[in-house]
């Protein structure tokens, strides 16, 4: 009987055993499962990442680690991260991350890394004891944040540039003018008092002028003058220039252009200049280039600045300038291209070009300004300039310009006798970016309208002293031309023998007073259809 219960037992104790086997088997698959699960976690973040234990040995290993070191996963698995990553069969000299993160410390520092600026974060790691057993080191390229840091600290410099110009500029024109004004006087003055000091010169002899003996400043003072009226000059242009950097809005950007007829325009205007500095000057004109929305003055100065740029930086007249125009269909950006075979810049100078002040001219007149000028001429455009140059090559000036679908405006014309009751729909439709709204304040004054502008849409009155509503319906239908113009009566009266004979006319569309914008809106925009959506 007690063998027979020892093996009951025992087989019991198997079963509980193979139970347990089991239960552990789940569970390491359950494990294995989370540790992959973290695993493509760690994958799935774009930044350098792994987990050293306190010896340093690498615990956990990331794709883009992987990447960032050039190393295989399986080959630095469990090997310190000197060895593994650096080649080192000790830990690197002056390296004190594993003390400091032992103390529980989170450390976080910039170092240039094998391409771009980096930023090393280590965080410990600790038990339910809060006791640190490992680290994980985080390496982010900051390339951008310091790029945009850099951008913001320029802005801001920028904005304080313009708010001090807003004020100095002011200041500096009205003694400027005076300046401006008074030279040209006293070189009248001069040149009218010259005979008689020149005859008094042949009479007596030299004699002392300004300290000087007038046969040395009859000749001298014509060149101070000069000078004077010449630094005058440059004064007004800098501040100008300096305005111009500053101001914000360069106008409306709603002129229809043609960039190839834009360039042209340019390179007529800056002419001789372009004849004086090269024998070998050519433009070659995209075809087929969409007409684009711009401030056509604008874009010219932009052309006409680096065209003069190129001309200036060519060392004689057998070197050229050559200017084109294309599509970008990857970017359907239009793009315009400025090259020279001038001097060119060295590799330091070419990232600041487009800051104020900065000229490589500045012996010859310079003021450092046009090429920023040009830049936020540019970028108010929503395109860019992008520059390659090189010592003794050449420069390559490149203007990115964005197309956009030109939508023609919809031509709104309003009429009613009422001017309160015009100015409520005027201002009302005017608010709409896609809508050019006119009015007239009587039927004739809508014929005439009517005939020259041919609007899509007329907004009518039916009650007016000279020309009804009814008698403009009827002029409408009766001319081909006309056809086309949606009709929307506005009355008082829509159950009157008028508004009936309109609308056996087909005219059909109509809104009884009073009515609120809403309605006028939904109104025009239900005539429109499908022509304008939200």
């Amino acid at each position: 009987m007690s063998g027979k219960l020892a093996f009951e037992e025992l087989e019991q104790r198997v079963k509980e055993l193979e139970g347990k086997a089991e239960k552990c088997k789940n569970t390491e698959k359950e494990l294995l499962k989370t540790k992959a699960m973290l695993q493509e976690v760690f994958d799935g973040i774009p930044d350098t990442l792994f987990k050293l234990d306190k010896e340093l040995r690498i615990e956990v290993f990331n794709r883009a680690a992987a990447d960032h070191y050039k190393v295989k996963y399986k080959d630095v698995l469990g090997k310190p991260c000197y060895q593994a990553l650096r080649g080192r069969s000790e830990p690197c000299h002056g390296c004190d991350i594993p003390s400091l993160v032992l103390e529980g410390k989170h450390i976080s520092f910039e170092q240039k890394g094998l391409i771009d600026p980096e930023k090393i974060v280590i965080y410990p790691v600790k038990n339910k004891d809060n006791e640190v057993h490992s680290m994980i080191v985080r390496i982010s390229d900051i390339t951008e944040e310091k790029k945009m840091k850099q951008e913001l600290l320029q802005a801001d410099k920028m904005i304080s540039l313009g708010v001090l110009v807003s004020g100095v500029a002011h200041e500096i024109n009205n003694p400027n003018n005076f300046i401006m004004l008074n030279t040209p006087l006293l070189s009248d003055a001069w040149d009218s008092i010259m005979p008689i000091l020149e005859d008094y010169y042949e009479e007596n002899g030299d004699f002392n002028l300004g300290r000087l003996q007038y046969s040395e400043m009859r000749d001298e003072i014509p060149k101070l003058l000069n000078g004077i009226k010449k630094g005058s000059k440059r004064i007004k242009r800098i501040v100008q220039d300096l305005k111009d950097y500053s101001r914000h809005d360069i106008g409306e950007i709603n002129q229809t252009v043609n960039v190839n007829e834009l360039i042209e325009s340019a390179i007529s205007l800056v002419g001789n200049m372009i004849k004086k500095s090269t024998n070998k000057f050519s433009v070659e004109y995209g075809k087929d280039l969409p007409m684009i929305k711009c401030s056509q003055q604008k874009l010219e100065q932009v052309i006409i600045n680096l065209i003069q740029n190129a001309c200036q930086s060519l060392p004689d007249k057998s070197k050229g300038i050559f200017v084109k125009s294309l599509l970008d269909d990857k970017s359907g950006s239009i793009v315009v291209e400025v090259r020279d075979e001038g001097i060119g810049m060295a590799e330091e100078v070419v990232p600041r070009i487009m800051d104020p002040f900065y000229t490589t001219k500045r012996s010859r007149g310079g003021t450092g300004l046009g090429l920023s000028v040009s830049a936020n001429i540019i970028k108010e455009h929503e395109g860019k300039i992008e520059v390659k140059s090189q010592r003794g090559e050449g420069s390559i000036f490149t203007i990115f310009l964005p197309t956009k679908k030109i939508e023609e405006p919809i031509k709104i014309l309003v009429v009613d006798d009422d001017s309160s009751v015009r100015d409520v729909i005027t201002t009302a439709l005017g608010k709409k970016r896609y809508y050019l709204v006119k009015e007239a304040s009587s039927g004739v004054e809508a014929c005439v309208k009517l005939g020259s502008d041919c609007p899509n849409i007329l907004v009518l009155d039916i009650q007016m002293p000279d020309m009804d509503g009814v008698e403009i319906c009827r002029l409408i239908k009766s001319k081909p031309e006309l056809s086309g113009i949606k009709v929307i009566i506005i009355t008082g009266f829509p159950d009157s023998s008028k508004t009936k004979e309109i609308v056996d006319m087909g005219f059909k569309n109509i809104l009884p007073k009073p009515f609120d914008i809403t309605d006028l809106l939904g109104t025009v925009k239900m005539v429109l259809k499908p022509k304008i959506s939200d």
